[in-house]
């Protein structure tokens, strides 16, 4: 489903004119919202478990997670879709028409749902203190 998601935001970014590096920027935000996925996850998972993230180990070493699961995701990714983008342009840009258009569909469902959903867990479950 990754894939498909590249392949629809290679498509969109391509439709607006910018193609020197479409391939590549496309790369760069579908490693934004799968970070905003694990974000999250992260998030739901410290208020289920009730973990504190707000301990002083995880504010002082909350740069150094931050870099190391970013990196770490952008490698992953760089080796699943960005090397690979040839072959997941000629399998998805055949796709027929009404899978065509659920595609899309449900490419615009996931980017608005992952940025609404890591901010919208980030500001109920964790507030910010009065001050």
């Amino acid at each position: 489903m990754l894939k498909e998601m590249y392949y629809w935001m290679m498509y969109f970014i391509g439709k607006i004119g910018k193609t020197e590096m479409f391939g590549f920027n496309s790369f760069l935000l579908i490693s934004m919202l799968v970070f905003y996925n694990i974000l999250t996850i992260v998030m739901l998972l410290s208020y289920v478990f009730n973990i504190n993230i707000r301990a002083p180990y995880f504010q002082e070493n909350s740069y150094l997670i931050g870099i190391v699961t970013g990196v770490s995701l952008v490698f992953i990714l760089y080796l699943v879709l960005y090397r690979r983008r040839n072959e997941i342009v000629e399998k998805y840009s055949q796709l027929a028409g009404g899978r065509r258009r659920l595609g899309m569909l449900l490419f615009w469902l996931y980017c608005i749902l992952s940025c609404f959903l890591v901010f919208g867990v980030g500001i109920n479950l964790f507030p910010t203190p009065a001050g």
